[in-house]
């Protein structure tokens, strides 16, 4: 589930033209966090992964498909 969500964080961040750093900006986390989402090592939480969801303008459940 962490690989098919960072292949599609990777993807939709690439979509909207933000980079790691301006996601966290825009979430209120740090870049190495957005890092290691994007890496597949870390999953968000819950409120983190709304937050990415509005700020990407998807669903949530679309980073799991």
């Amino acid at each position: 589930m962490q690989e098919k969500f960072a292949a599609n964080l990777r993807k939709f961040l690439a979509k909207k033209n933000i980079t790691q750093r301006k996601c966290a900006e825009l979430i209120g986390t740090t870049e190495a966090a957005v890092s290691r989402w994007v890496h597949g090592t870390r999953m968000p939480n819950s409120p983190t992964l709304k937050a990415l969801a509005d700020v990407l303008s998807v669903k949530m459940e679309d980073f799991f498909v």
